[in-house]
């Protein structure tokens, strides 16, 4: 059975490369992609995907506000959130939104399977 995930990042150019990655993995189901966090919201909220990986900073909501709702909800979607920022803080920040994940846009493609 195939891991069903969304991934949710305001930079196509980088939306599109992970897609592209996540694409050809044999165990991952890649089923929606957006370009917000209101529009990740909702996919998460309707399509209850298994995974969702989403960009830290977005317009409208951002990775760590989804991830507290997820966790607010009782869903069962394990949220994996992306960032650029090396900041203790902000790592804290998302552990205690629920995030199950926190990995570097600097880190490989493999770390994020991981």
């Amino acid at each position: 059975m195939k891991i069903r995930t969304i991934l949710a990042d305001d930079h196509e150019i980088f939306r599109q490369g992970l897609s592209s990655l996540l694409d050809v993995e044999p165990d991952i189901e890649l089923v929606a992609q957006a370009a917000n966090g209101q529009y990740a919201w909702e996919l998460v909220e309707t399509l209850k995907p298994d995974i969702a990986i989403l960009d830290i900073g977005m317009p409208e909501l951002s990775g760590i506000e989804i991830a507290r709702k997820v966790e607010e909800t009782g869903m069962n979607t394990r949220v994996v959130l992306l960032t650029m920022h090396d900041d203790p803080c902000t790592a804290a920040d998302a552990q205690q939104a629920g995030a199950s994940g926190y990995v570097l846009k600097d880190n490989s493609f493999e770390e994020l399977l991981i």
